[in-house]
């Protein structure tokens, strides 16, 4: 019996190599493709038609992808009025979309403008929906897109999954059959590396059906008094650098006016201070000045 599975291990792990190498010549693409489409925007809105060709190019070239497993990511930055009214409608736009909000953070208060970040997650089917409700929630002055190719990775997770579940399948019926103590042992130790490696590449096969399944987007929103302009002809350009100059200005006397009150009750104690030490001084200085004339008067005649 020792013998037997001395000649049995060595055939079992020689048919494993030849049927993992007969999965892969069978599914992995000979000419894997990793791409990216990046784009950089400003200003984009839905009225302008090339956001309209740019939508149509994004759907023909994610149909000639239907068939690889294809990992979308954005990176967006937008500008609005009304931080809340923005932030309250893309939340309700990646829940129509059947997203989720993986991450946020916020920063401003009520008195100065407010910006912030949210992470999301929207299903690969719903990502050109969602990134065309985004231009319509606020203004995208940046907008960068990914498209990256994990066909080949992920049928390789395919294929050595399958090689290792055959195997643990043909071990098991080794080790029903197994009658000596050195061969079972050996056979439970394979069992165990076979399980650990198994349960290593559905992790990652789990994690690459999450990235596909889900697009992840970046979305950067910050509340801006004016609108960036689109329009980069000289006399737009000169009234838009006059209107930003005349802004910055503003805000400048706002911040000094509200630095100024915040101060206020430090300023007035200092005020104080200065005043009674003036006194204090003033006071000193006087009966200095009445202790000198003292000692310079002429002692009086008493021959009269």
């Amino acid at each position: 019996m020792k013998k037997l599975l001395t000649l049995l291990l060595p055939c079992i792990l020689i048919a494993s190599l030849f049927t993992a190498c007969g999965s892969s010549s069978d599914h992995i693409s000979p000419e894997p493709r990793s791409e990216s489409v990046t784009s950089n925007e400003k200003g984009i809105n839905d009225s302008d038609a090339g956001d309209t060709e740019g939508s149509a190019n994004s759907n023909t070239d994610l149909d000639l992808l239907a068939d690889k497993k294809i990992i979308l990511n954005a990176n967006i930055h937008m500008e609005t009025k009304d931080f809340d009214v923005a932030l309250d409608n893309l939340t309700q736009s990646v829940k129509h979309n059947g997203g989720y909000i993986s991450s946020s953070s916020q920063h401003g208060d009520n008195y100065s403008s407010k910006s912030g970040s949210i992470v999301v997650r929207i299903p690969a089917d719903n990502y050109d929906a969602f990134i065309a409700q985004t231009g319509e929630i606020g203004n995208i002055t940046y907008r960068e897109e990914s498209i990256e190719d994990v066909t080949f990775q992920y049928v390789d997770v395919e294929a050595r999954l399958k090689t290792l579940t055959q195997e643990e399948a043909q071990l098991h019926v080794i080790l029903e059959t197994a009658a000596d103590l050195e061969g079972i042992i050996a056979i439970e130790a394979r069992l165990s590396e076979v399980r650990y490696e198994i349960e290593s590449f559905d992790a990652n096969k789990r994690l690459l059906d999450d990235l596909i399944d889900y697009s992840t987007i970046d979305i950067y929103l910050d509340e801006v008094k004016e609108i960036t302009e689109t329009d980069t002809s000289f006399v737009p350009r000169l009234l838009n650098t006059v209107k930003s100059s005349w802004y910055s200005f503003v805000n400048i006397i706002e911040e000094i006016f509200f630095a100024l009150i915040f101060l206020l009750p430090l300023l007035v104690f200092v005020a104080i201070c200065v005043l009674i030490i003036l006194l204090c001084v003033k006071k000193s200085t006087k009966k200095s000045e009445a202790k000198r004339n003292k000692k310079t008067l002429p002692p009086a005649d008493t021959n009269l």
